[in-house]
């Protein structure tokens, strides 16, 4: 830092913010809208890599991804993480009741299911965000034949190209919080079923005092 320029030291003072900003997810549909742009039909092909813009641009994706990517981790790290967040957030939660404030969403801790908020994280934030990464890292960057070269064909992207890697690590992640979520939730209606039947069988059920109307 101390060796930059006045000049540098404004251009990096200001690409910082820039992709500290982009970081904001109400934000998320105007970055992803630009990147996605540059990946449509043959943007990617005469889009020049190396401008300021572009290069600013896939930083700030990069950044984004890092910045919600977990879950493209494998299962014991993203499950760390995903214990160490709704911690924070349900501290944040007890912190918000003891004052008497409403209690933010995914901050109440006897209200949240870790499986299916997790599941609805990676559906609506995290794969929007890396999809369009992955396509990028999949498919490359265009270069243009020489002269009287033909143009060859595009293959298919073997499937340890680093977009494949983070899709796949994110669906399997997403498979075992449905599988804990459907554990839970059988685990509940066996509770309730037994519940059910035990108020039956001590006759305070609805059921007991409700006719057959077969009899």
């Amino acid at each position: 830092m101390s060796e930059l320029t006045s000049e540098e030291l404004k251009v990096f003072r200001g690409q910082l913010i820039k992709l500290v900003l982009a970081t904001d997810l109400a934000h998320s549909f105007e970055y992803l809208s630009k990147f996605k742009n540059k990946l449509s039909g043959d943007a990617l092909e005469t889009a020049d890599p190396t401008t300021p813009e572009n290069k600013l641009l896939l930083m700030q994706i990069i950044l984004k991804c890092s910045d919600v990517g977990h879950p493209a981790k494998t299962w014991k790290l993203h499950a760390r993480w995903s214990d160490l967040i709704m911690e924070e957030f349900f501290q944040q939660g007890d912190q918000e009741k003891e004052m008497n404030l409403p209690v933010s969403m995914l901050c109440d801790r006897g209200n949240v299911e870790l499986p299916k908020s997790q599941q609805g994280f990676i559906q609506f934030v995290v794969r929007p965000i890396f999809q369009p990464l992955a396509d990028f890292c999949n498919r490359g960057v265009y270069v243009p034949p020489a002269d009287g070269e033909d143009v060859p064909p595009k293959p298919e992207p073997p499937a340890n190209m680093a977009g494949n890697v983070w899709m796949g690590i994110i669906s399997e992640n997403t498979d075992r919080w449905k599988v804990m979520q459907a554990e839970r939730e059988a685990v509940q209606k066996a509770a309730e079923d037994a519940a059910r039947v035990l108020r039956v069988s001590e006759g305070d059920g609805d059921e007991a005092s409700t006719p057959d109307p077969a009899a």
